[in-house]
């Protein structure tokens, strides 16, 4: 007599677990401002957070200015090279951030003119042309900063990074060809400091840019030069 309810029982139970597994696996988003978007990923694109953008620089020993910024003590950079690190820093973070507003803006712009079903093709690809251009500015953004903050760094001390950082050792190691140089020229009687490095490009070192450091009557200069 039982084995009647048990059979209707697990045909119940598999109808059950089949409507479930054809759930979208969306449904939460439902209730986002955005639905593109995450409270978390607008919160981080406000905030010019890195977000992964830089993980080609970062996994590849080319330090991020945080994350310098975070291990200052243990790096001992010194203080010209720190006031630089900071600069770069505070660059990137407020392009990003203003970069962030802008696609945070147009995704809304987008999920509204979706739910409002007013969207057309030509709208469409205009405001998908302008989100893409936005997000590869802001990749650049983060990018370059680990390009300018690792032509501050030796060698020694972007291993260093790399163990702080807890990377395993070999993992987007740094190799620097004949020719390269890093050269520091101590300050003066006038207060002047000047620290010159190679700017670090593709797998290695290219010889022939440098970065200059200047920092005279409480100014930083920081920039690149050819020669």
């Amino acid at each position: 007599m039982l084995r009647f309810p048990l059979v209707v029982l697990t045909a119940l139970l598999a109808c059950t677990a089949a409507a479930r597994a054809q759930d979208s696996p969306y449904v939460t988003h439902q209730e986002r401002a955005i639905k593109a978007l995450s409270e978390e990923e607008t919160q981080s694109y406000l905030a010019g957070e890195g977000m992964g953008f830089a993980l080609a620089a970062e996994l590849n020993a080319y330090p991020g200015p945080r994350h310098v910024l975070q291990l200052a003590d243990s790096l001992s950079l010194g203080p010209v090279r720190l006031d630089a690190v900071r600069e770069i820093f505070q660059r990137m973070q407020q392009r990003a951030a203003r970069l962030g507003k802008e696609i945070v803006g147009l995704e809304a712009s987008l999920d509204s003119s979706f739910a409002e079903r007013r969207i057309t093709s030509r709208e469409l690809g205009t405001v998908l042309t302008e989100l893409g251009a936005l997000r590869g500015e802001l990749r650049y953004a983060h990018l370059a900063a680990h390009l300018e903050v690792a032509a501050l760094m030796s060698e020694h001390e972007i291993h260093e990074y790399q163990r702080l950082r807890g990377y395993a050792e070999g993992h987007g190691a740094m190799h620097r060809p004949e020719g390269s140089h890093l050269t520091r020229v101590t300050p003066g009687p006038e207060e002047h400091v000047h620290e010159t490095c190679s700017l670090r490009s593709g797998v290695g070192l290219r010889a022939g840019r440098r970065v200059r450091l200047q920092r005279g009557s409480g100014r930083l200069i920081v920039g690149m030069v050819s020669y």
